[in-house]
């Protein structure tokens, strides 16, 4: 690896910024060290004398720097990546840099960058991507830019207070009449919130960009990022200093940066900037990844950021559970207090309990992909849903899922990607909810039953005509009098641990199977029936008909063959296809929490960690789970 001197404390004894470093090939070592460059951080004070060193010791200066894609909000620990530049640093316009020699010689964009700039617009992202504010103006406005005082970016830029006051007079003068709104910088401090003589809105700095943009006339910057944001959502800013984006072609430029010749595509822009300029990297695991896996992360967190964003007091969850769902709901680091019982009115309760009000402020479940065990025997869940509309297992009620569906006719050709690469994913590796150790085999083609809990709350909420194991089974055999019927409990049935036992031969099932994963059943299983079982949803993805005698979240798109649709009749109307509904029910429903962070993460990243992980159930839970299971049989005893 390349040896780089630093004369910053910051890079000499942060463990994360040098691994970070480490991703682009290059190691810190300290300024007495035989070197190959002398490495800094941005253009602040540890850097310039960074730049002096090398100077003295007739050595290169390699400039380091946040990618464009950092996290959630300023200041949060270590980024999702780094620039790293051997000429100059992309926001100083005064000397050459790597970055202009990348979009002076601009490459035929790859699929990769097109797909990629599909998923940022898609899921909004931005630098900082803690958004918790609606702060759009309702009428037309045109967005104006500030930035916090001092920052190179603008003297970079070769920008001034001046500059900003230019700027705003600029744009009330081309736009009489239209309501100018500034979008402060998230960490405050800026140039525009006091400019006599106009009267301009302050916007919230928590406020998406991406919404912003939406509805803005025109945008008017200095140097920001902002105004790279911009042109990648269909703008052509007006810039008022040297800023990277600017010079070529795609902007109205205010200084004349002669060194930009070049007339680029918005794809060219965003290829050279986020894919051959940037080095991308994991903090996690602190190694490099892919832009798409970046991407991927950060939707996630952001949308669990919205979602967890305000104090909780949750009531009905059971004890056991609390921990783990607190890692869930605090994310944003606001406070979770939990309760017992749900009083009339309550902010987030469990939604499968029976003392649920009547309308909550938001329900929280386990997602489908839950764990490597069963929740009945105390394993934690390693996702949840929040739904603010209702919840997924009751149909006779718009959720949050529905809604999601129900929008997913409109996804971009790289989210349905993204959904056809997890779908193969899920079969190549044989996931499922409880992901528990294989089943035994089945050799003959087969009809598969599905047995459920009978007193779970999607039985209560999601069953018509047809509510029990019992029905289910002679339905099945009664429209199939000759095929070969299994039939498989519920793995809580099987284990003793919850209601639902039934004589499946006497009803007609000429074989059970209760033991081990699922997902060893399917190359055999010609058809499901279910009554509202996830088991439908995961057949659904391994190409399976489905015959749903309820109504579970997945029946009435048209994927399925169902028998039950008066509680969502007039509703489901949307036809989405297999991989838009999977980007509905496993991307952008749930939340996933990674166990090595402890933070909030993608769905491909919780598999990852499931297929190298055991249960996450500590020595107390499984001491617990042991006893309760003991309990269960000596009353049934």
């Amino acid at each position: 690896m390349e040896r780089l001197s630093a004369y910053s404390l910051t890079l000499l004894t942060q463990p994360a910024l040098r691994a970070l470093i480490a991703s682009t090939g290059a190691r810190i070592v300290p300024p007495w060290a035989a070197a190959d460059a002398v490495a800094g951080w941005g253009r602040k004070r540890a850097a310039e004398r960074g730049i002096a060193a090398a100077r003295r010791r007739g050595l290169p200066f390699v400039s380091f720097e946040d990618a464009p894609l950092r996290g959630l909000l300023p200041g949060q620990g270590v980024g999702w990546g780094c620039i790293r530049d051997r000429q100059g640093i992309y926001f100083d316009c005064s000397t050459p840099s790597d970055l202009e020699d990348l979009l002076n010689a601009p490459r035929e964009p790859t699929g990769e960058a097109e797909d990629a700039l599909e998923l940022m617009r898609h899921y909004r992202l931005s630098k900082y991507n803690g958004w918790d504010a609606d702060g759009v103006p309702k009428d037309r406005f045109v967005l104006i830019v500030d930035q916090s005082r001092g920052d190179a970016s603008v003297t970079g830029a070769g920008a001034t207070e001046e500059t900003f006051r230019t700027m705003i007079l600029a744009a009330r003068a081309a736009h009489p009449g239209v309501p100018l709104a500034i979008r402060a910088h998230p960490a405050g401090s800026g140039y525009l919130s006091e400019t006599p003589g106009v009267a301009a809105e302050v916007l919230s700095p928590r406020t998406n960009p991406w919404d912003l943009l939406d509805r803005a006339e025109a945008v008017y910057t200095v140097s920001s990022q902002l105004g790279f944001e911009a042109i990648l959502a269909g703008h052509r800013p007006h810039v008022f200093g040297g800023a990277f984006y600017a010079g070529w072609g795609l902007t109205e430029d205010r200084v004349r940066l002669p060194r930009r010749e070049t007339r680029l595509s918005v794809l060219q822009l965003f290829d050279a900037v986020m894919l051959r300029y940037a080095h991308w990297a994991d903090p996690v695991t602190q190694t490099p990844c892919s832009l798409s896996h970046v991407i991927e992360m950060l939707a996630a967190q952001a949308r669990a950021y919205r979602m967890t964003s305000a104090p909780m007091r949750v009531y009905g969850v059971r004890p056991w559970k609390r921990q783990q769902v607190s890692r869930f709901l605090s994310g944003a680091k606001a406070p979770v207090r939990f309760a017992g019982p749900a009083p009339k009115r309550s902010k987030v309760v469990w939604a499968s309990r029976e003392d649920v009000p009547a309308q909550p402020d938001a329900r929280i479940e386990d997602g489908f992909v839950r764990s490597r065990g069963l929740g009945a025997k105390l394993v934690p869940p390693g996702s949840l849903v929040l739904d603010r509309a209702g919840i997924y297992f009751d149909p006779h009620f718009p959720s949050d899922l529905e809604q999601l569906i129900a929008g997913s006719v409109d996804l971009p050709p790289a989210a349905i990607a993204r959904a056809d690469r997890l779908i193969g994913r899920i079969v190549a590796e044989g996931v499922s909810k409880y992901n528990l150790a294989p089943a035994s085999l089945l050799e003959t083609p087969s009809l598969l039953v599905v047995g459920q809990v009978e007193d779970d709350a999607s039985i209560r909420r999601g069953t018509g005509p047809v509510r029990t194991n019992a029905e289910l089974i002679r339905a099945a055999r009664a429209e199939n009098p000759e095929a070969y019927l299994v039939y498989r409990p519920h793995p809580d049935v099987a284990a003793g641990l919850r209601a639902g036992t039934v004589d499946a031969e006497r009803e007609g099932a000429d074989r059970i199977i209760a033991d081990g994963d699922i997902t060893t059943l399917w190359p055999k299983v010609e058809a499901v029936w279910a009554l509202t079982s996830l088991a439908g949803f995961e057949a659904l993805i391994r190409g399976g008909p489905v015959h749903c005698l309820g109504a579970p979240f997945d029946a009435g798109w048209g994927l399925t063959l169902d028998r039950w649709t008066e509680p969502f009749a007039g509703r489901r109307e949307a036809r989405p296809r297999l991989a838009a509904l999977v980007h509905a029910c496993l991307i952008d429903y749930p939340m996933y929490l990674d166990p090595l962070s402890g933070r909030h993460c993608s769905v491909e990243v919780a598999l990852d960690r499931l297929s190298a992980a055991g249960t996450g159930q500590g020595a107390s839970l499984r001491l617990a789970s042991a006893a309760l299971s003991a309990g269960r049989r000596w009353r049934r005893g």
